[in-house]
């Protein structure tokens, strides 16, 4: 995906994702320069998002494909994944547009 708005691009695993723990450490390997320290919670996600990790710097804005999202929407509970999109799409605490790949 190319960059958006000036926003840096980024590209999550549909087939790494089946929870929130999961869900964390994919974005940590995509958004981050191998940093471990992350939680495995939807607070510990936004941090991701928001930036300062390596990826792109505190803030900026970024443009998120979530790709074979099919495969997480069928291993995820309905709800959680509803949560997570809320999340990600919501912009409180990051800037990030979302771009779902089936």
């Amino acid at each position: 995906m190319e960059p958006l708005e000036g926003r840096a691009a980024f590209t999550l695993d549909g087939r790494a994702i089946w929870d929130v723990p999961s869900l964390c450490d994919e974005a940590a390997r995509v958004l981050t320069d191998g940093f471990a320290g992350h939680g495995h919670n939807l607070a510990a996600f936004c941090d991701l998002l928001r930036g300062g990790f390596g990826r792109h710097p505190y803030g900026r804005p970024i443009a998120l494909t979530w790709a074979d999202f099919a495969v997480s929407r069928a291993r995820m509970d309905p709800d959680t994944l509803l949560t997570v999109l809320e999340v990600i799409c919501d912009g409180e605490d990051h800037d990030c547009l979302l771009d779902i790949r089936p």
